[in-house]
């Protein structure tokens, strides 16, 4: 691995445990708001095919970096996440419009986990004096 590889790797590591508190709250949440047992399902569903995929989709790219090789492969595995989104939505659309809003909001969890790691990152080169 080079070493921006090494740089990256407690970058995600931070992703990831924020990316989990994230996911308890938001069940936490589903649980205490909709108090509905399938809804917290879903959600937990989402969370977890979100972090499944975000890791998922790290080991593919140091994989395809690390060979320069194995692109389609990437993109496969991709399309396959995809695939298993639009099914857990189908699922979820099926039951109920509230479902729905909660695997939403178990997708976002990811994301919303980026963006805090983002947030901290740019906090820490403002106080630092970093640019």
């Amino acid at each position: 691995m080079n070493a921006t590889a090494h740089a990256s790797r407690p970058i995600l590591r931070r992703i990831l445990r924020i990316s989990v508190v994230l996911q308890v709250v938001v069940i936490a949440l589903s649980i205490a708001c909709a108090r509905s047992l399938l809804c917290s399902i879903m959600a937990l569903s989402a969370t977890l095919i979100t972090q499944l995929g975000f890791l998922v989709m790290i080991r593919a790219l140091d994989r395809y970096f690390r060979l320069r090789r194995g692109m389609g492969q990437f993109f496969l595995i991709s399309l396959a996440k995809l695939t298993v989104i639009v099914l857990f939505f189908f699922i979820a659309s099926r039951i109920s419009e509230q479902a729905v809003l909660f695997f939403l909001l178990g997708l976002s969890v990811v994301v919303l986990a980026v963006l805090i790691e983002g947030g901290i990152q740019l906090l820490r080169s403002l106080t630092h004096g970093r640019t």
